[in-house]
């Protein structure tokens, strides 16, 4: 089984592939930082799509967004976005999804 883990930004976003429990590929995907937001959601969403594609994956597991008071509402909602944009993008190829809490997913990568 290959999992697809994303710790998902609009500015830099975090991709790690593991099958059978061993790191396979990882990268960061660096949008242009002088295009708008929308124009960085899409190319990161590219960008995921072409290694959902080329590795063949079987489960894509994503960092919630950490809603809290520290961050500004733009940035939640960019954010949100981004994630729901990518959990579509799982939706059309048939890719399972589920959206883990930071706590979470640490737990069980401190576990492999």
């Amino acid at each position: 089984m290959r999992i697809l883990g994303l710790d998902l930004s609009t500015h830099s976003s975090g991709v790690s592939i593991f099958e059978n429990n061993k790191l396979i590929y990882n990268e960061l995907i660096f949008p242009n930082k002088n295009d708008s937001t929308f124009v960085r959601i899409v190319y990161t969403q590219n960008e995921i799509e072409k290694i959902i594609k080329k590795y063949n994956i079987d489960y894509v597991a994503i960092e919630d967004v950490a809603i809290s008071v520290t961050r500004n509402a733009k940035t939640c909602h960019d954010l949100l976005f981004l994630v729901g944009s990518i959990c579509g993008l799982c939706n059309v190829y048939g890719v399972k999804w589920k959206i883990f809490i930071p706590s979470h997913w640490r737990k069980l990568v401190r576990c492999i």
